[in-house]
């Protein structure tokens, strides 16, 4: 199959790193690629408009291990990642320690917030500390092992188990 067939179509597109990108794929022409991106092969172009306004991403034909077409609109790019053990990332902060599962873009920095998504986990090992602020993102935290209360801008607190 070209992927000039997986126009306007729901595509589930598996990258020979590993990602998974899937949602609504416009092809774009070898010729399109060598004039606008500097490559002389096919590609498939998936957006994120109503999350990143324009923001797009282009995956080279060399970059793909599979795609196929997929039941069902997607209203929005979907992308997941794989991690190795190799690639996970532990720093130290003000409690104890955070590992790195994974971060998106995978060029993104935690420090520099330029992520869209990360995935990790901390081990807290003082009994009182601040988690670091991130008032941009929406955060979700569950204990892995035993509970926690957590203390919130004056709020009343939230014990997790």
């Amino acid at each position: 199959m070209k992927l000039s067939d997986y126009e306007e179509k729901n595509v589930r597109c598996i990258l020979k790193s590993g990602e998974i990108f899937e949602g609504e794929a416009v092809a774009q022409p070898a010729e399109y690629c060598l004039h606008e991106l500097g490559v002389d092969e096919e590609a498939l172009e998936f957006g994120v408009d109503e999350i990143l306004d324009t923001d797009t991403w282009t995956i080279h034909e060399s970059e793909i291990a599979h795609a196929e077409i997929v039941e069902g609109p997607s209203s929005a790019l979907r992308s997941l990642h794989f991690a190795c053990h190799d690639s996970f990332q532990t720093t130290r902060w003000s409690g104890g320690t955070t590992t790195q599962f994974l971060i998106f873009p995978r060029d993104a920095e935690y420090t520099g917030r330029n992520f869209l998504w990360r995935v990790s986990s901390a081990v807290v090992a003082d009994a009182e500390s601040d988690f670091t602020s991130l008032p941009d993102y929406e955060r979700f935290i569950t204990p892995v092992k035993g509970a926690m209360t957590l203390y919130r801008d004056g709020k009343e607190p939230v014990r997790l188990e």
